[in-house]
C-alpha cells in the first residue's frame, strides 16, 4: 500500500502527537501505555512503524 505526500505527512502529525501524550505521563503510565495490547494501541504502533519506514 503506497501512501501519498499527504498521507505521509498525516503519519507523522499522528505520530508527534503521540509522542507529546507519552512524553506527558510518567514512566509507570508510559509502560502500561506501551505495553497495552488494545487495538488502538497497536493501530499506534503499527502507524508509528510505517512513519520511521517511510523516513528511512
Amino acid at each position: 500500500m503506497a501512501l501519498g505526500e499527504q498521507g505521509v505527512h498525516h503519519l507523522k502529525i499522528l505520530t508527534a502527537k503521540l509522542d507529546e501524550e507519552l512524553e506527558k505521563m510518567n514512566p509507570l503510565e508510559q509502560r502500561l501505555a506501551l505495553e497495552d495490547s488494545s487495538l488502538e494501541t497497536i493501530t499506534k504502533k503499527k502507524l508509528k512503524n510505517k512513519v520511521k519506514a517511510i523516513q528511512t
